[in-house]
C-alpha cells in the first residue's frame, strides 16, 4: 500500500459511517433538531474534505471530493422548508 494511502483510507471510510449514523439522527429528530443537524453536519463535511484534500493528489480521491462537495452544494441549496417533517 502506498504510503498515501494509508491515512486516508480510513478516514473516508469513517466518514461514510458517521454519515450513516447521522442519517439515522437526522430521520428520528423532530423538525427544529433536524435542521440543527444538518447545518452541523454540512459544516463538517467541508471541514473533512479539506483536510483529505490537503493530503492527497490522487485524481481518484479528488473526483470523489468533488463529488462531495457538490453534495453539499446541493444540500446549502435545499430550502428550510423542505427539510421540516411532515407530522403525518
Amino acid at each position: 500500500m502506498k504510503k498515501e494511502e494509508t491515512p486516508t483510507r480510513p478516514r473516508f471510510k469513517a466518514a461514510l459511517e458517521r454519515a450513516e449514523k447521522f442519517e439515522a439522527e437526522l430521520e428520528a429528530a423532530d423538525p427544529a433538531m433536524s435542521a440543527q443537524l444538518l447545518g452541523a453536519y454540512k459544516e463538517l463535511l467541508m471541514e473533512e474534505f479539506v483536510s483529505v484534500l490537503k493530503e492527497t493528489s490522487r485524481p481518484d480521491r479528488l473526483a470523489l471530493l468533488d463529488q462531495n462537495i457538490a453534495l453539499v452544494q446541493e444540500l446549502n441549496s435545499i430550502p428550510k422548508e423542505t427539510t421540516k417533517r411532515d407530522p403525518n
